[in-house]
């Protein structure tokens, strides 16, 4: 049977953090964000998932990313004891506001090599606000 061992638990609460931060993706995935003259992309690293993995949507102008997992995993001796069963759950969530001139039907994504790509495509005519000096009278 195996032996588990644990160094001295002299500081509990940086211990607890370090033991989480090694375990668990405290930090939401790296997201850039590019704007061109045919429209908007989006690129989020999520590596290590499917593309079925991603649930997308599109409400109003709100475009919400997320994704969630649930992990298991059982290790038994040959007597079918458990020596170590472990689960867990991790997921994400962003959000992002879009402008008014999107073409919200022509929104496309991709899942390749880790990077999960979103486009999306102004409406022809774009007619952004553009810098203004207001004068106060």
């Amino acid at each position: 049977m195996r032996t588990l061992m644990k160094s001295p638990n002299y500081f509990p609460v940086m211990n607890a953090f370090f033991d989480d931060f090694n375990t668990r993706d405290l930090i939401l995935p790296s997201v850039n964000l590019k704007e061109s003259d045919k429209g908007y992309d989006i690129e989020v690293a999520v590596p290590g998932k499917k593309k079925e993995d991603f649930k997308i949507q599109l409400e109003n102008n709100l475009l919400t990313i997320s994704n969630e997992e649930r992990m298991e995993r059982e290790e038994k001796d040959e007597n079918d004891k458990f020596l170590v069963r472990e689960f867990g759950y991790q997921s994400f969530y962003r959000s992002f506001v879009l402008p008014d001139v999107v073409k919200h039907e022509s929104i496309d994504a991709t899942y390749k090599d880790g990077i999960l790509n979103i486009h999306i495509p102004k409406k022809k005519g774009d007619s952004r606000w553009l810098p203004k000096t207001i004068s106060v009278s």
